[in-house]
């Protein structure tokens, strides 16, 4: 049996903000590189999941930090082999 703890963030003004900033550079990463192995995709060309992903962390690690940068891209290329599988 699993068991889930659910908790309440209560953060201040600039906390909040920091965090909206996080969330919507996140959906930046996610987005961009959906959007580079979509154009692959339509091309009928390979879709090359490490080239896309070098391509979306050089352009985001500095800005959302690298583990989170890598972490988005892969879990992009999951759906992505899902979606093939």
């Amino acid at each position: 049996m699993k068991r889930t703890v659910t908790i309440k963030l209560q953060p201040s003004r600039e906390q909040e903000k920091t965090l909206s900033k996080l969330d919507d550079t996140g959906a930046r990463v996610w987005n961009r590189v959906n959007y580079l192995r979509r154009q692959q995709f339509f091309k009928e060309q390979l879709v090359d999941f490490n080239k896309t992903e070098k391509i979306v962390y050089e352009e985001f690690k500095r800005e959302i930090g690298s583990a989170t940068a890598q972490q988005i891209t892969r879990k992009n290329a999951e759906s992505w082999r899902s979606f093939f599988s």
